[in-house]
């Protein structure tokens, strides 16, 4: 007849208990570690490097973020400043070109100040050869018309 569950787990249980008791009996007299002892060792040692790897691994991790938003930072402070000095030369070319029209608006003012704003000069020139030319014409016209 065959075993049930209950009674196959029990029967193991009952092997796996004297087993191991003569596994500790060999093994507390001095004489070989039993291979179970050595896997139970193995798996220890495993498990904590595996814990210590993880640890290793979270803190590079870590670093790496910091590095990330180190560098980030860096990044945007130069954006920063770029854009600074783009706007400090966009503010200088306005106020040179502001400056330059306020010079010509007053080169404008000066060339076109209406002769009454100039201060008077008594200064008497002679009559060009031209108007000399034109003054004797006309009163030689005028001269010859009367006579006819």
């Amino acid at each position: 007849m065959p075993l049930t569950r209950k009674q196959a787990g029990a029967t193991e249980d009952k092997l796996m208990a004297t087993k191991q008791v003569t596994d500790n009996a060999i093994s507390c007299h001095g004489s070989d570690i039993s291979s179970k002892s050595h896997a139970r060792i193995a798996r220890f040692k495993l498990l904590k490097a595996q814990i210590r790897e993880r640890l290793v691994e979270q803190e590079l991790e870590l670093e790496i973020q910091e590095i990330v938003a180190r560098r980030r930072r860096e990044l945007l402070l130069a954006k920063i400043k770029t854009e600074m000095a783009k706007i400090d030369v966009a503010v200088e070319e306005q106020q040179r070109i502001k400056e330059e029209a306020e010079q010509n608006k007053r080169s404008q003012i000066d060339r076109y100040k209406r002769p009454c704003d100039l201060p008077r000069l008594e200064v008497t020139e002679p009559p060009d050869k031209n108007e000399e030319i034109l003054l004797s014409e006309t009163k030689a016209r005028s001269g010859s018309g009367t006579n006819a």
